[in-house]
């Protein structure tokens, strides 16, 4: 069985950031996201 960590390095590998005017760009494509920022940011 995976750790939490082990885990979490998994799905960082599959997740692609983006600026502001790529994720503007991919909504209006019809891209589904998922704000995933701290509070804070």
């Amino acid at each position: 069985m995976s750790t939490f960590r082990e885990l979490l390095a998994d799905a960082k590998a599959e997740i692609t950031e983006v600026d502001t005017t790529a994720a503007a760009a991919r909504i209006a494509a019809g891209a589904g996201v998922l704000d995933v920022r701290e509070p804070d940011e």
